[in-house]
C-alpha cells in the first residue's frame, strides 16, 4: 500500500525545437493501473540493503516536485531524490521501452541513460530501463527501473507523471513473499492502541528466557521503513527485514535468518535483550498490513506476526505480533504444538502391515511434517498431516516433527508394536510320514522335509500368513537326535531346536514357525544316525494387518485349572484308560475368547499312549498333543480353539490310566491387544556355554531382561514364546517359567524331567516387569537352554524401553539386535 498527499502543481517543462528519430524505442508496455490524479507525481520504491533508498518508498506530488524535460532527456527531483533519463546519443525520446540504460549522462554510444539518487547514489555505474508512455510539449508519463550492478536484480523502480492522460503501470520490486498464512494461533486481537508490541517466550529461549510482554503506546518503540522494521518493549527487541533488493509486502516470509550480516537473499530476523543476543537467528514472519509516509519513507502502518529461534532453526521460539496504526485484527501466535496418533492398518501381499502416523496440533494448512517411523530409514517429509508406510513386525520408536512458519516441534517418541493376530482352527493333521500324508517316511538323518501350508489356511482370506502353530511329534526313532522346524527361504538354518528325542521314544512339542514371504514348512532332522517318522498337527496361525478377526493375546498369571491328584477343578482321581474329561473354562477366560493357551501334563502314565486336547465335540479328532511312555510325566503347550460352549475336551488315548494337570497361561480374543511379533529363531541362553558358568543349581533361577533385550517398553511387554530344553539333570524335577520377581513359586510347571533325560517343551511366559524367570524346581542341578521365537506386546506405549538390564524405565534410541541381548543373571530361591 502507498499513501499519498495532494497539493498544488509546480512544473518547469522545456521542449526543444527539433525532434530526432526514436529508433531504439520498443513497444510500450500496456498499462495495468492508474496511480493517482495528481498533475505532477514522482514515485520511487527502493529495495532493502541497496545503495539507493535502502528500503524506502516515497511518493512526491506538487508542489514539492520539480520536473524538467526536453525531447532528449528528463529530470525529476524532490528533496534529496533525483532521477535522470536520457535517449541514446543523437536520438530523441518517444513512446516506447528503452532497455540497456547505463550511467547518466551518456557521453556517446547507443545506450540510453539512467541515474537515480536518494540520500546516496550507486557510487559508480547505474543500469536499468525505462518506458515512455506519453511525451509531448505538455505531458509526460514514464516508468523506470534501476540496478547498481550490470548483473544485479532491480533495486529501485518508480514513475513520473505530468498532466498524463493515460494510465501508468505502477512498477513493483520483485518479492519472495508467500501468500499470507495464519500462524498457529489462539485467537485474534483488534487492539485500538496506536502501537503495540506483544510477545510470548519459551522458557528455554536465550533472549526472552520465558518471559512474556505486551507493550503499548509510549512503552514500545516501532520504527523502520518498507525494507526493515524494528520493535522493542520491556528490554526485548525484534527486527524484521525483506531480502536484499526487496520490500516488505503483505505475505508470509519463511526461512528468515540473521538480518545484519551483509547482503542476504533470505528474509531477515533478529532479536535481542540487554546483554543477550544470538550468534545465529532463525524464524519466519507474516505481514498483514504495511505502509510508509509518502514524503519521508518512514513506517506509518504495520500489522505483523513473528516467530524467532535463537542459534538453532526450530528451537523453542519467541512468538508475537507488532501493530502500528493497524486497521485489521491480528492473529495472536502461540507456541506450535504437535501430537501423534500411530495406528496399524491393512496388510500388503508381501506380509508387511501399513502403519499410519497421524499428526495433530495447531499447525495451519501449509505446514510441513517429518515422519520418523523408527525403522532406520530417513524420515518421510510431507505436507499432509498423516503418512502411511508399510512395516514388518517389530517394535518401532515413532515420532513426528511439525514445522510451521518458522516454528518446529517434535512430538514425544511413542513405541508402536506391529504384530500379528491369531486364528485358532479345529486341530487338523497335515503330515504323517507313517501313512504318506504330506511326506513318506521313515526320514533319514540330516534330511529335510518341505511341507506347504494347507489350503484351509492359505485360502482363509484373513491376510498373509506370518506364522503357524503346530504340534510336531517324532516317533519310531532308531537313534537319538532333534528336529528343527523353520520356514523355507531363510538365508541360514537356525541354531535352535524344537523336538529332542532318544532312541525308541515318541516325543511331541508345540512349535510356532515364523514364515518368510511364500515360505513353506521345513522339518530338518539333525544329529540322528538313524531314521524317524514325523507327524504334524496344525492348531492355528497368525496373520498380519488389521483384519477384524485377528485375535490378540492376553497373558494371565499362570493358574492351575485341573489336577486330578488333588481334585483341583472338580476333577478327581486318575483318568482311566480311554478316559474323557469335559472342562468348562473359568470366568478368567472371557466370553468371546477364540483360543486358550494351556500347559498340559500327564503324570505317571500306567501305559504308553497319547493325550488329545480339542474343542468339545462328539467326535475324537485324529490328532495328538502329548505322547508318553509307561511311567512317564510329559508336558506340552497347547493352544486350543474355544467353542461357543466354552468346553474343552481331554481324551486319554491309552490302555492305562494317568493323572492330568492343566495350567492356564492366557487366552486369545479380538478384544485382547497384545500381538505376536515373530523373530528369527534365536538361542537366548545356554548354561552349557557362555557367561552363566555351568548347570543351574537346585533352587536357583535364571532371569533375563526381555524388555531391555528386545527394546520393548516394560508396560507393552506381555509375554514371550520360548522352547525350553533340559539336559543332563541330576534329579527328577521341573522348570517353571514365570514373571519376575519370583518371590513365591507358582503351583504350575512348564517342563517336567527325569534324571538324565533330555526333554523340551514350549513355554508362553507372561511378564509384569519386562523380565522372565526360569526356575529349577529340582533337588539336583541341570543344564538349561532357552530358544526365543517371538514376543507379545501391546500396540502402543509412550514409555520408552529401559536403558539398562536392571532399569524399570528409561529410553533407548533404537531397537537392539535380538541376537545381542544383555547377560542373563542367576538368583537363589528356596524350594517348597
Amino acid at each position: 500500500m502507498r499513501l499519498r498527499t495532494l497539493g498544488a502543481l509546480t512544473l518547469t517543462l522545456a521542449v526543444a525545437g527539433s525532434m530526432l528519430p526514436a529508433a531504439s524505442a520498443q513497444a510500450a508496455v500496456s498499462p495495468k493501473s492508474t496511480p493517482g490524479s495528481s498533475a505532477t507525481e514522482f514515485y520511487v520504491s527502493t529495495g532493502f540493503y541497496t545503495s539507493v533508498g535502502n528500503g524506502n518508498t516515497v511518493d512526491f506530488t506538487d508542489p514539492t516536485v520539480s520536473i524538467a524535460a526536453d525531447l532528449g532527456s528528463i529530470s525529476a527531483s524532490s528533496g534529496s531524490w533525483s532521477l535522470n533519463l536520457a535517449a541514446p546519443s543523437g536520438q530523441t525520446l518517444a513512446p516506447g521501452t528503452y532497455t540497456g540504460a547505463t550511467t547518466y549522462p551518456v557521453s556517446s554510444g547507443s545506450a540510453p541513460g539512467i541515474g537515480l539518487t536518494g540520500s546516496q547514489s550507486c557510487g559508480g555505474a547505474s543500469y536499468g530501463s525505462f518506458t515512455i508512455v506519453e511525451i509531448t510539449a505538455t505531458t509526460l508519463n514514464a516508468t523506470f527501473s534501476q540496478s547498481c550492478s550490470s548483473t544485479g536484480a532491480v533495486t529501485a523502480v518508480g514513475f513520473i507523471r505530468y498532466n498524463a492522460t493515460t494510465a501508468t503501470t505502477v512498477p513493483t520490486l520483485p518479492s519472495s513473499a508467500l501468500a499470507v498464512e495464519e500462524p498457529p494461533n489462539s485467537g485474534t486481537t483488534s487492539s485500538t492502541a496506536a502501537a503495540e508490541f506483544s510477545f510470548l517466550d519459551a522458557a528455554s529461549d536465550w533472549i526472552g528466557q520465558g518471559q512474556s510482554g505486551d507493550y503499548t503506546g509510549s512503552n514500545t518503540q516501532i520504527t523502520g521503513n518498507m525494507g526493515e522494521i524494528s520493535a522493542s518493549g520491556g528490554g526485548i527487541s525484534i527486527s524484521l527485514a525483506a531480502p536484499n533488493g526487496q520490500q516488505l509486502v503483505p505475505g508470509t516470509y519463511v526461512g528468515a535468518t540473521r538480518d545484519d550480516v551483509g547482503p542476504n537473499t533470505n528474509p531477515g530476523i533478529g532479536a535481542g535483550a540487554p546483554g543477550r543476543g544470538c550468534n545465529q537467528d532463525f524464524g519466519a514472519f507474516t505481514i498483514y498490513q504495511i505502509a510508509s509516509d509518502p514524503s519521508t519513507g518512514a513506517l506509518t502502518q504495520l500489522n505483523a506476526t513473528f516467530e524467532h529461534s535463537c542459534e538453532v532453526a526450530g528451537a523453542n521460539p519467541m512468538v508475537g505480533f507488532i501493530r502500528l496504526g493497524a486497521t485489521e485484527p491480528t492473529p495472536v501466535p502461540a507456541f506450535l504444538t504437535g501430537s501423534l496418533k500411530p495406528s496399524t492398518g491393512s496388510a500388503l501381499s508381501d506380509g508387511a502391515t501399513n502403519v499410519t502416523l497421524a499428526a495433530g496440533g495447531n499447525a495451519q494448512p501449509g505446514a510441513s511434517y517429518s515422519y520418523d517411523f523408527g525403522d532406520g530409514a530417513a524420515a518421510s517429509v510431507s505436507s499432509a498431516s498423516s503418512f502411511t508406510k508399510p512395516e514388518w513386525e517389530s517394535t518401532y520408536p515413532v515420532a513426528v516433527t511439525v514445522s510451521d512458519l518458522g516454528q518446529s516441534v517434535t512430538t514425544a517418541t511413542q513405541w508402536l508394536t506391529v504384530g500379528d493376530g491369531y486364528h485358532a482352527v479345529t486341530p487338523q493333521r497335515i503330515m504323517d510320514t507313517r501313512s504318506g500324508l504330506g511326506a513318506t517316511g521313515p526320514i533319514k538323518s540330516m534330511t529335510t522335509v518341505t511341507l506347504p501350508l494347507p489350503a484351509s489356511i492359505t485360502s482363509a482370506n484373513h491376510g498373509p500368513v506370518q506364522a503357524v502353530v503346530l504340534n510336531v511329534t517324532v516317533t519310531g526313532a532308531t537313534a537319538g537326535g532333534n528336529v528343527k522346524v523353520y520356514s523355507s527361504g531363510l538365508t541360514q538354518v537356525p541354531a535352535t531346536s524344537n523336538v529332542n528325542f532318544g532312541k525308541g521314544q515318541t516325543v511331541a512339542n508345540q512349535v510356532t514357525v515364523a514364515l518368510v514371504t511364500n515360505g513353506q514348512l521345513v522339518f530338518d532332522v539333525q544329529e540322528n544316525p538313524g531314521t524317524v517318522q514325523l507327524i504334524a498337527d496344525v492348531e492355528g496361525y497368525y496373520t498380519s494387518g488389521n483384519d477384524a478377526t485377528n485375535a490378540g493375546y492376553a497373558a494371565l498369571s499362570p493358574k492351575r485349572l485341573i489336577d486330578t491328584r488333588s481334585k483341583t477343578g472338580g476333577i478327581g482321581g486318575r483318568l482311566p484308560a480311554w478316559g474323557h474329561v469335559r472342562y468348562t473354562l473359568p470366568s478368567s477366560v472371557p466370553t468371546g475368547a477364540t483360543a486358550v493357551a494351556l500347559n498340559v501334563t500327564l503324570v505317571n502314565a500306567a501305559s504308553f499312549g497319547d493325550l488329545k486336547v480339542y474343542p468339545d465335540s462328539s467326535t475324537v479328532p485324529n490328532i495328538s498333543n502329548l505322547n508318553f511312555a509307561k511311567g512317564g510325566t510329559v508336558p506340552n503347550l497347547v493352544i486350543v480353539q474355544v467353542p461357543a460352549s466354552r468346553v474343552i475336551d481331554f481324551y486319554l488315548d491309552s490302555n492305562g490310566s494317568g493323572d492330568l494337570l492343566v495350567d492356564l497361561e492366557g487366552y486369545y480374543s479380538t478384544s485382547a491387544t497384545a500381538k505376536f511379533v515373530p523373530i528369527f529363531p534365536t538361542r537366548w541362553f545356554d548354561t552349557r556355554t557362555g557367561f552363566l558358568g555351568g548347570p543351574l543349581q537346585s533352587g536357583y533361577y535364571v532371569w533375563t531382561p526381555m524388555s531391555y533385550d528386545l527394546q520393548v517398553p516394560i508396560p507393552a511387554m506381555k509375554a514371550a514364546l520360548y522352547n525350553v530344553t533340559v539336559t543332563q539333570p541330576q534329579k527328577n524335577g521341573n522348570i517353571i517359567v514365570a514373571p519376575d520377581p519370583l518371590t513365591t513359586l507358582p503351583a504350575t510347571s512348564n517342563v517336567n524331567f527325569a534324571a538324565g533325560e533330555t526333554v523340551a517343551n514350549s513355554a508362553l511366559g507372561s511378564m509384569s516387569n519386562g523380565k522372565q524367570d526360569f526356575f529349577n524346581e529340582s533337588y539336583g542341578s541341570t543344564q538349561l537352554i532357552a530358544d526365543l521365537f517371538g514376543y507379545f506386546a501391546t500396540p502402543l506405549s509412550t514409555t520408552a524401553p529401559p536403558t539398562t538390564a536392571n532399569a524399570a524405565g528409561g529410553s533407548a534410541q533404537s531397537k537392539a539386535a535380538q541376537s545381542t541381548h544383555a547377560p542373563s543373571k542367576v538368583r537363589v530361591l528356596s524350594l517348597h
